[in-house]
This record gives C-alpha cells, structure tokens and sequence, in this order.
C-alpha cells in the first residue's frame, strides 16, 4: 500500500510535458538489450552460449509499453465520461482493446498473466481479464484459444503443486473456463478427456471426472516428534474413520476430541492416487470458531468449484454444433451412466451450514448449482431421440431433477424450472411415459405435495402440473400415479407424528378433488409455467384465436371471462389420438372406475 502510494505521489508531481510521448510509448526494451546483460544471465559455465547474432523484432501493434496500461484501459471500458466530439472513454479503450485482440492476441494474454507470480496481484489479473469478457460484445476466436490454453495450463498446475492461495486461483480459472465456451470452435470432448486424464486434472474440470483415489494417507500428530501413522483408505473409507483412527493411535482424551481436526497444509481436495506418493495429513488442536470458519469458507470454495463444471459441461454442449451435437450428448450420458458418482454428486448439500453462514450464501450457491444440473440434463434430453422406449437411459437423470426438486420446491424460480422440465420431459419420452415414465417422479412428486399443505403457492402449482400430465396421458398417467404410491400410502392413525418418507392419504384425496375443479382459478397458469415447456411442434401461424379455435381445456376460461377474441395461452394437448375427441375433465369417479376395473381384470395378484 505505501508503494502504491508513492507512486501515484511520483504520477502527480511529474513533469509530463518533458517527456517525447510518441517516443517513449514506442520504446521496446528488448531491442536495445546489450550484450553484456544478456551475457551475464548465464551464470552456469558448462552451458552452451551461442555466439550467433540473432535479429530481434519489435511488435508493430503491442509495444510493451502498451502493457502496461492494459489493466487500465479494462478499468476505462465502464467509463462513459463524454470526451469532445461526441467521443466516449469507454469506446476508445474498447477500439483500442479490440486492436489488440485482434492483432497480437497471445501477447496481450501473457500481460494478465505474467502477475499471477505477484500473491497480491494473483486474483486481480484474473478478474480484470473477466471484465474485460463481460465487457466485450464479440471475442475473437484466437484470442479465446489461447484464454482458454493459459486457464488449463493453470489449472493443471495448481492441480500438480498447490500454492498458497490456489483455492482463489482456482475458482478464478474456472469461472474463466465456462465464460470462453462459447467462443471456441473445434473443442473435441474426448481429447480434452484424455489430456486432463494425463495429467491428473480431469476431477478438476470434467462433471464426468472419475479418478482412482490413494490407498493410503500419511498422518501427523499434535507434536512433530511423534510417529506418524498411516490409513489405509477403502472404496467405502469416510474421513470420519480416518479422524477416529488418529485420535485413538495418539491417544487424545476424550474430553478435547471435539477440537482436533485433520488438515492438509498443501490445500488439497482430492486425494487420486499416485505410486510411491501418499497424501500428508496433520492432527492438530483448534479453536472450534476457527474450525467453523475454515469448514464454511471450504464448503463455498467447493460448491463454487461444482457449479464452475457444471456451467462449462453445459454451455460446451450448448454451443456445440449441430453435426456434432450427437456425439457429445452421446459421450456425456455415457460417462455420466458409469460414474459411480452419479447421481449422488449433484445432489450433495450441506444442510448443517444452510443456516450457519450469514445471508445463505451457501444455499444460494446449492440452488445455483441444481438449477444448472437440471438445465444440463434438459439439454441433454432434448438432443436425444424422444422415441426410445428403454427406461434406464433417464433413470438416473430423472433422479437429479427429483432431489432437486426436493431441495428447492419452495424457491418460486426453481419450481417453475422443476415443474415445467417435469411436463417437457413427459411430452419428449412420450413411450416411456406412456407405460412406466410416472412411475419414476410420482413418488417424489406426491411427498413433496403431501408435506407441504400450509403452501398454498406451492399446492396449486402441483396441482396445475398434475392436471397437465392428466391431459398427456390420460389413463396410463392415473394408472402409474396410483400404482407408485400404493406402497407408500400412511395408514397408521395412531401414530401422533407423520412420517415425511410416507403420503397422507388425505393428501392424495385432496389432490384428486383439486385437479377435479374446472374454475377459472383453477385452470389458470398463474405461475406461467407453460412458458418454460420445450415446444416440440412446429409453431403455429396464428396466435390470435377465438373460442370456437381454443382447445376444450379452455372453455370455461374463455366463457368466463366474456371475451371474443384474446391472445393464445399455452396449452397442452394429449399425445394419444384415441383421446383427441375426450373431454380432458378429470372427475374422481373416472378415477375410481380405473381402480375397479384394474381389481376386476386382476383380482389375483396380490399388489392390485
């Protein structure tokens, strides 16, 4: 701070008007290096110094005195002071940016990056070289390749030797990553796989990462002249064993268990498995506010990093094109199918620090994170072929949505996104929807209505989009909703406390008799959830129609409010054409018949 301060003391009082500007912003050091200073550079007598002469060359666009006004000039992109003639700060440095960009774009990378030597300049650089990405309108190509080069190449040594600080360095880099996708061509997913695999780095960057863990880890006690121990570590080790089996091998009593923690002085996250190479860990005694700090700032630093390879697994398969889409839809279900993490990494949320950490910071960041895995999934769902009949290939990604939904039902954003991915993807499998597709969400689905009657927001929206798979598929839908919840159906009227995992009869009753109402309020999509369905049809020519046009759904609506002509609402009409001419009017007796006529035709089998 005090350097800075004399510096700018030193810019204020200086004589500007002595100085030859254009000569001194062309000065290029290298040219005027002599020989003497380059000689003394190698210091080591046994290497070979050639003695050739080589020509040096200036850069015609990018003097290096340009780079040091860099930073500034990204500062000068939210300027908008009015300079004469009209001109504007902002668009003098953005041409004056743009040039570089275009002409020596690896040059002007190598400024950003050249501070990341500086601990205090580290974090400054990267977010510099972020706004000037947010600022800009257009990237151009070369310039987000070799952004995108100097990132991984960052990220793969961080991985290889954490520094100080790398956590910072490493959120900062993938935030950089996921932002440059869409301006990079020719990225292959599978080579990019092979060369994080290589180094070590895949966990880092790919959701699909999938690396062999250490066998064993190396730990330390409270005092350094103790022995160390070692753990060996199993498919299904937690740290907990690990921290139970340190505190017993050094004997720390039980009463001052609770302030001993692990640590890892070299910052790392994730142990993968090296030979002749074992993580090293410490037993050390800490203040349990300390600890608490330490575990809250981790947890963030974690679920940033999650989020940060979700956005860039989604937006390379958004930007990916159309005659490659097919491959890497096909490569990321694949390889998330043989995770062993999946679906269960998605879906890891620490409840304990929910409340804990001011402002929900982390629980911001977990919707942030769910919300993204389901856009993720949606696009990887509608760039496969709504005619595959094999349930198992949206099993687990069905699973995703459904925790999700558990988590954050009731953030109104993330129920709309939820509800209406429900109703997309039910209208895309439309086969497998058609014989046991609901049998996958109606359990999750009526648990989530069946514990949360005191939200009157929340209830109808459910029971709108209960009543629009009700229009898709008619029968089968009453069918599979009946048949997933007739195991998890509450009879015990005795009991005085309700179980969460189980449905309330009434509940489910009370669900029946709502999508049974055909008001006004009850037919409206007062949350625009149909806004956010993925129209698979072709659009219509018209949007103007009259109630003689509006599908039968809708009648009531129109006739109540007196209208002649209105703009048309999103609807959902049935996917089977044996019940196009059908009332979609659901009634509790159709209902009751469906049940009747199942117990006739299967009165043996023991679940009817």
């Amino acid at each position: 701070m005090a350097e800075e301060t004399s510096k700018r003391v030193a810019r204020e009082n200086f004589a500007l008007s002595t100085v030859p500007m254009l000569q001194s912003a062309s000065f290029e050091p290298l040219l005027h290096q002599s020989r003497e200073e380059e000689e003394e550079n190698h210091t080591d007598d046994d290497r070979f110094v050639e003695t050739s002469i080589q020509i040096r060359q200036a850069q015609g666009t990018f003097p290096s005195a340009l780079g040091a006004a860099v930073f500034h000039l990204v500062e000068m992109l939210e300027d908008e002071d009015i300079l004469e003639k009209g001109a504007t700060v902002s668009e003098a440095a953005r041409r004056a940016l743009w040039t570089c960009l275009v002409d020596e774009p690896t040059l002007l990378i190598r400024f950003f990056f050249e501070k990341l030597s500086h601990k205090e300049r580290r974090i400054k650089s990267l977010q510099s070289l972020r706004r000037l990405m947010i600022c800009l309108n257009d990237i151009p190509p070369q310039f987000a390749h070799a952004v995108f080069n100097y990132v991984l190449g960052l990220l793969m040594s961080m991985v290889r030797s954490p520094l100080e600080g790398s956590q910072e360095l490493i959120i900062a880099g993938l935030t950089l990553l996921w932002q440059i996708i869409p301006y990079l061509h020719g990225l292959v997913l599978k080579d990019l796989k092979q060369i994080l695999r290589k180094e070590q780095a895949e966990m880092m960057i790919l959701i699909t990462g999938n690396i062999p863990s250490t066998k064993k880890v190396i730990i330390h006690g409270p005092d350094l002249s103790q022995i160390p121990t070692q753990a060996i570590i199993q498919e299904d080790t937690q740290f907990s064993h690990v921290l139970q089996e340190a505190l017993d091998f050094f004997g720390i009593p039980d009463s001052k268990r609770d302030r001993y923690y692990l640590i890892d002085v070299k910052t790392r996250d994730f142990y993968f498995f090296r030979r002749n190479i074992y993580p090293q860990l410490s037993l050390v005694h800490m203040d349990m506010k300390q600890s608490q700090r330490q575990l809250e700032h981790m947890s963030i630093y974690l679920k940033t990093t999650e989020l940060s390879k979700v956005l860039f697994a989604r937006y390379l398969l958004e930007n990916t094109p159309y005659n490659q889409i097919h491959n890497c839809v096909t490569f990321f279900h694949d390889e998330l199918i043989k995770s062993p993490s999946f679906p269960r990494k998605p879906l890891e949320s620490d409840f304990n620090l929910y409340t804990r950490i001011s402002d929900k910071e982390l629980f911001n960041l977990d919707m942030l994170h769910k919300y993204n895995w389901l856009k993720l999934i949606s696009c990887l769902f509608f760039n496969m072929d709504g005619k595959t009949t094999t349930t198992w290939d949206i099993t687990l990604f069905l699973n995703v949505i459904n925790g999700a939904f558990i988590l954050h039902c009731e953030d109104f954003a993330m129920l709309r996104f939820c509800l209406a991915t429900y109703i997309s993807v039910a209208k895309h499998f439309r086969h497998i929807f058609a014989t046991n597709g609901y049998l996958l969400i109606m359990p999750t689905y009526l648990r989530v209505y069946s514990n949360i009657q005191s939200n009157p927001m929340l209830k109808k929206a459910l029971e709108y989009c209960c009543r629009q798979f009700f229009i898709l598929h008619r029968i089968p839908f009453i069918l599979q909703m009946l048949g997933s919840i007739s195991q998890l159906l509450d009879f015990d009227e005795q009991s005085d406390v309700t179980d969460t995992n189980k449905i309330q009869p009434i509940c489910l009753f009370r669900l029946l008799v709502g999508l049974e109402q055909t008001s006004v309020d009850a037919m409206r999509d007062d949350y625009s959830i149909l806004e956010l369905v993925k129209d698979d049809s072709p659009p219509h020519k018209s949007s103007i129609i009259t109630p003689t046009t509006m599908p039968v759904a809708n009648l009531t609506v129109v006739a109540a409010l007196g209208q002649g002509n209105m703009i048309a609402p999103a609807t959902i009409k049935t996917l089977d054409f044996c019940y196009a001419d059908d009332d979609t009017i659901f009634t509790v007796l159709n209902c009751i018949d469906v049940c009747v006529t199942v117990g006739e035709l299967f009165s043996l089998v023991k679940r009817t």
